[in-house]
């Protein structure tokens, strides 16, 4: 878990960032985790693994976006709560019963998107929360 996490990412920022500075301008956008920095969970109730990696892509954000701001490179991080997966029970109830407020793929990709475009060149180094409506 840690390698794909962690590695993984750090390794593409590294290889990514001399073209991007050549060419002075990029956007990476990491996904993190809605509760990676406070995660309530820790062991023997739940995985120790999961949220470090993603708190550590929390970290490179939060640390590389501001250094790499100056050569208009961007780097932030979106940290959705839990997704829902569209099946067939899932879209059956919200046929009937409406949209649940949660989080959708759609939902993060759309602010994925908006940090990648040119209008989102002052925002470096952040790490954004996207909520559903019963998440605090």
């Amino acid at each position: 878990v840690m390698r794909g996490e962690v590695d993984s990412a750090y390794g593409l920022i590294r290889a990514a960032l001399p073209g991007m500075r050549k060419r002075r301008w990029g956007r990476i956008v990491m996904i993190g985790g809605l509760r990676a920095d406070d995660w309530p969970y820790g062991p023997p109730d739940g995985p120790l693994d999961y949220p470090l990696g993603k708190a550590a892509r929390h970290w490179l954000a939060r640390t590389l976006g501001p250094r790499e701001r100056p050569n208009g490179i961007t780097i932030n991080a979106v940290a959705p709560g839990p997704i829902e997966h569209v099946e067939l029970e899932v879209a059956v109830r919200m046929v009937k019963e409406g949209p649940s407020g949660e989080i959708t793929p759609q939902h993060v990709a759309e602010v994925v998107a908006y940090l990648c475009s040119e209008t989102a060149g002052h925002v470096s180094g952040a790490v954004i929360p996207i909520r559903g409506s019963d998440e605090v």
